[in-house]
This record gives C-alpha cells, sequence and structure tokens, in this order.
C-alpha cells in the first residue's frame, strides 16, 4: 500500500507536457528561449511534445552544449533567399603541372622533410557507416565503423591508418626525419582511435611523433531550420567539417599551448593534409612539397582533370573580380561551371579538388567560411530525418589568402583514388585493384610476369612507395628476375632486410603458382628504431627481420604459405626449394627456420 502512494505521488509530480517542465525548469527555460529567439521553436511540436519526461531531459542535456551562433548562421544560410548564381563571376584558373623540372622540386622537398619542417594530418573524423556491410568489418572488432580501421589493402589486409603510418615511417627513413603525425578524429571515431593507437605496434613508430585532435561537432537541422531529435530525445549530431582542423589547432586549453604551437616549436612549417579513404594520396609526394616551398605559398592544393561534368569532386575556380581562388563543391556548384565547355568540347572549368592540401602554418586561421549541404537523410530510432548540415572544409581556406599565395599543383590519377564505398565507382574494390597493379607493374619492370588475375602488395618497407619512385631499391634486390606469378595467386612482400649485405633478399626464378598465396611478412622490418625527440630517425638491420628467398623456388599451384617474422628471426628459403601445401610458419626472434630445405 505505502508503496502505491509513492508511486502515485511520484506519476503526480511528473510533467504531464513540454510546457510543465519547461516550468519546473529554469535553466532549461533560459535555453529553449535562447532556440525560440533564433526561430526553432518548431522544433518542440515536431520532436519533442510526444516524449515522455527522459527524453526531455536528454535533449536539454544536449542543448547545453550547442553552439547557439553555429545554428543561427546554419538557418540563416538553409532558409535565406539568396539569388541563385549562374557563374559568371567566375572563371577557370590554370595549375602547375608536373613538369620537368619535377627533380628540382623532389630535392627541396625531400630537404623539408629532412629539416623537420613537415607534418601530416589525415581527416579520419566521420562514422562512414555506409561504407560498412556484413562482408567489410573493422579490423578492430572494438572499432565499429571506423573507416580508418577498416581492413583496406589487397593482401596483407592493413587498414588505412595502419598503412598511412607505414608510409610515413618510410618516408621518414629514407629522409632520416620521422614527420609528426596528425589523427584528426570526430565524435564518432575518436575512442576507437585512440585505443587502436595506445595499442598498436605500428613497427616501432614513435608514439610520442602522433597528435590526436578531435573535430568539432554540431547538431543537424531538418530542412525547416529546426533542430532534429530522435525518438530517445538526444540531438542528432555531424562533424564540422575537415576544416575544423584548423580551429583545434588554434585552440587554447586550461591556459596551456595551443597544438599549433608545439608544432612550431618543433620545427613544424608546413603541413600536409589529407583524407582517410584515398589509399594513393602520397602526402609526402617531394616534388608537389617542394613547388610548395619553392613558390612561397600560403597554401597549395592538388588538382586532376575532370572527366565528366558529374564527377563529384570539387570544381576549382577564380573570382573573375578579384582572382580569389574558389574551390565550388560539385553539391553546390552552377552548372553553368559544371557542364561549361571550352573551344572543342573539353570542360572549360577543367581541374577537380582531391582534397590533398599543403597548407603554411602561419597561415592557418579559424574563420572559415561553412558551406550547406541539404537534404542529407540519416535515421535514428528506427525513423528516417532528411537534414541539412553546415560544414568547414579545409580547402576553403584559399579564398580567405592573397591569391597570388595560393598554387594549383595538378597531378595524375594515380594520386587520387577514393574508397567512398566497397564496390562500384570510387570503391575499395577498386583501390584495391589499382594498388594490385601498380605493385604488379613493378615488378614486371623487373623482369616478372604477373597474370591479371594476380594479386600483389608490396610493402612501403620495401622503398618503392609512390608513383615518382623508380624500382632501384636495395630492398628488392634479385626480386622480378625470371619470376612468375600465375593466375589467381596472391602474394605480399613484406621483409625489407636479407640475411647478409652480400646476399639479395630476394632470388630469381620465383614461381607462384595457380591460385597460391605466398606471403613473407616480418612484424620488425626496420628492427628497433631510434627516434630523437627532433625526429631524427634511424633503423637497425641487426634488430630487423630478414629472409633469405632463393633461386627457382616453387610454390604449388594452390599451397599457401605464409611467413612470419618476429623481432629479429631469420627465415631461409633454399634454392630450388618446392613448397606446398597449407603453411603459417612463424620464424622466432632470434631464431633462423628453414623452409623446403
Amino acid at each position: 500500500m505505502a508503496q502505491r502512494r509513492w508511486l502515485k505521488r511520484e506519476m503526480g509530480s511528473r510533467p504531464a507536457t513540454f510546457e510543465e517542465f519547461l516550468g519546473s525548469r529554469p535553466a532549461e527555460r533560459l535555453l529553449w528561449e535562447r532556440l525560440c529567439a533564433i526561430g526553432s521553436a518548431g522544433t518542440a511540436p515536431k520532436y519533442l511534445s510526444s516524449l515522455p519526461p527522459s527524453g526531455w531531459e536528454a535533449f536539454f542535456s544536449e542543448l547545453a552544449r550547442v553552439d547557439f551562433a553555429w545554428i543561427d548562421a546554419h538557418r540563416r544560410a538553409l532558409l535565406g533567399r539568396e539569388a541563385a548564381k549562374d557563374g559568371s563571376e567566375f572563371e577557370p584558373i590554370k595549375a602547375h603541372p608536373v613538369e620537368a623540372s619535377g627533380e628540382e622540386l623532389a630535392r627541396l622537398g625531400q630537404a623539408a622533410i629532412a629539416a623537420g619542417e613537415v607534418a601530416v594530418a589525415v581527416f579520419a573524423g566521420g562514422a562512414a557507416s555506409r561504407f560498412f556491410s556484413a562482408d567489410a568489418g573493422a579490423i578492430d572488432g572494438s572499432a565499429g565503423a571506423v573507416k580508418g580501421l577498416c581492413p583496406a589493402t589487397p593482401v596483407a589486409g592493413f587498414s588505412f591508418l595502419e598503412r598511412f603510418a607505414f608510409e610515413l615511417l618510410e618516408e621518414g627513413m629514407h629522409a632520416g626525419r620521422l614527420p609528426v603525425w596528425i589523427l584528426m578524429t570526430s565524435s564518432v571515431t575518436d575512442r576507437a582511435i585512440r585505443a587502436w593507437l595506445s595499442r598498436a605496434p605500428l613497427r616501432g613508430f614513435a608514439k610520442e611523433r602522433v597528435m590526436v585532435l578531435c573535430q568539432g561537432a554540431n547538431p543537424r537541422l531538418d530542412m525547416d531550420g529546426d533542430l532534429v531529435a530522435s525518438p530517445d530525445g538526444r540531438l542528432l549530431w555531424t562533424g564540422n567539417g575537415h576544416g575544423g582542423i584548423f580551429t583545434e589547432l588554434l585552440r587554447r586549453e586550461d591556459g596551456g599551448d595551443r597544438p599549433v604551437d608545439r608544432l612550431l616549436s618543433l620545427g613544424v612549417r608546413h603541413l600536409l593534409l589529407h583524407n582517410v579513404d584515398n589509399l594513393c594520396a602520397h602526402p609526402l609526394w617531394p616534388a608537389r612539397l617542394g613547388y610548395h616551398v619553392r613558390a612561397g605559398h600560403d597554401m597549395t592544393l592538388s588538382a586532376v582533370a575532370r572527366v565528366n561534368p558529374k564527377e563529384k569532386l570539387g570544381i576549382f575556380a577564380q573570382r573573375a573580380r578579384d582572382g580569389v581562388i574558389e574551390v565550388l563543391e560539385y553539391s553546390v556548384c552552377p552548372p553553368a561551371i559544371a557542364c561549361a565547355e571550352a573551344h572543342g568540347g573539353s570542360l572549360a572549368f577543367r581541374l577537380g579538388h582531391i582534397n590533398t592540401n599543403i597548407v603554411r602554418l602561419d597561415a592557418v586561421r579559424a574563420d572559415i567560411p561553412p558551406t550547406l549541404y541539404r537534404n542529407k537523410r540519416v535515421s535514428a530510432g528506427g525513423r528516417s530525418f532528411e537534414t541539412s548540415t553546415f560544414e568547414m572544409l579545409n580547402q576553403s581556406l584559399a579564398s580567405l589568402l592573397e591569391p597570388a599565395r595560393v598554387g594549383v599543383f595538378q597531378v595524375s590519377r594515380d594520386f587520387f583514388r577514393p574508397a567512398k564505398s566497397l564496390r562500384g565507382e570510387d570503391s575499395l574494390e577498386e583501390a584495391k585493384t589499382y594498388l594490385c597493379r601498380e605493385h604488379a607493374r613493378r615488378l614486371c619492370a623487373l623482369g616478372a610476369r604477373v597474370d591479371a588475375s594476380a594479386l600483389v602488395e608490396l610493402d612501403p618497407a620495401l622503398g618503392l612507395e609512390g608513383p615518382w619512385q623508380n624500382n632501384d631499391t636495395p630492398f628488392l634486390r634479385g626480386a622480378g628476375k625470371g619470376w612468375r606469378v600465375e593466375s589467381g595467386a596472391r602474394m605480399y612482400l613484406g621483409v625489407r632486410h636479407a640475411l647478409s649485405s652480400e646476399m639479395p633478399p630476394y632470388g630469381e626464378k620465383l614461381v607462384v603458382g595457380k591460385g597460391a598465396t605466398f606471403w613473407v611478412e616480418a612484424e620488425m622490418p626496420y628492427g628497433k628504431i631510434r627516434c630523437s625527440q627532433d625526429g631524427k630517425v634511424t633503423e637497425d638491420p641487426e634488430s630487423a627481420g630478414k629472409i633469405l628467398l632463393g633461386r627457382d623456388v616453387r610454390i604449388s599451384s594452390d599451397a599457401c604459405i605464409r611467413i612470419r617474422i618476429h623481432g629479429d628471426g631469420r627465415a631461409l628459403v633454399p634454392d630450388g626449394a618446392r613448397l606446398s601445401g597449407n603453411s603459417d610458419v612463424v620464424v622466432p626472434a632470434g631464431a633462423t627456420v628453414t623452409l623446403g630445405g
């Protein structure tokens, strides 16, 4: 009986309506009045009125951290009645192409890396949930739908972030200086990426050279300019765009230094930016960096030739009145620009933006003009909502800079293989296929014959990364000559050092039979890496995993041979060895294991 009386009193004390709830909560009422003052009173009848008090509690808990000025600007952009642009205010621009002076530019770029003047930032925010399906899980089960942690390389299955870390490590070894690596996360990806970073050995990549910045987030609005609340009362948040990295670099917390101050104190002068889903971004391409340095630009943006008017690329244009360079997002670009034709029928505005950019740290600023995105459908709590977002894009910094200090550098499609989906156009499947073809081409240049259906992956530690590189590397001595990789075969080479400096690591006349897998991997391809406080980095070949793959080795058809070398272990496959069946060989540190002898 007493319990029923308590329950009756408790239920009687709960507000029956949203208005009653506000009447009993002064702090929440003030927040609501602020929201109404910017015109979003429609949020209540559409999303709040039918919620229980727990939903209202959740709504106001999140409303307390909303940037009302941002929401106001978002609403005005969404509901404004600006005259539609017809494109007449813009004209095409010219880009600096790869030219005969590439060697000079490469030397300048390499010198900047060696001097410690370069940091690399990868945009690893967002949720990328549309990228995942039943057959594409994260490399770490705890990561959820975090694209950067999804298996991405064609044979070894390294994640996007692992692959980029290995590329930076190899570039650092080549230059003698390990660049600072910045991971820009979002509220959705931050926890998983930090957990991965804390556990991942990354071949000895110095973790003190890694900086994690979490971009800001703002609520989505519906197409009437009202906040969208899910059935549990929570707001639907989205990242503030990859241009939010500039805000985070300049943010000072608890009276400490700003991240940009820390970078400057380390000698960093230039920041390279790229997307997490472009396996072929090659941000440290020396010629592009050298062009940026030689020209003294505040910002250099990468461009490719557009292939058709509907391609989903931002379009480079120059304002006719003042020469300011802008990148017009394809979703808001005037059709008169996207489809404009030059003489001969080619695209007049022929350059598209691939979001691999360089910015001088002294030019970074936080007042990036946001871009409005309309009609973005999202789901929450079993309901579907049509929303808009307001996002800062890093390339929009160019519109705030002196045109003479902004460069546009044209690259080939070899630098742009985005993985926006699993299959189809601009997919991970396409990117993997490209990597396999590129790596097979390099083996063929060394004398191999590789079937078109074979999958080949060469590790960055072999010193071959980037389409500008040649095949003259000591880490592939002997590889390719007389090799045959037959139909349906899979091959991954990831061991850098030979058993002795007098011998090549890989011998001639290797045959990987039809449908076979041959995989050789070193846990520590560089050995115990030494990295000083200022980033000077050296490898230790004595403590590295090593291999001697003899001449005339044959992997039988349909065999699966995987060799994993731990620590300074040594794998020996003697001349004439015949390997068949399924073998997963682990070579312990300090041991020498012979296969097929």
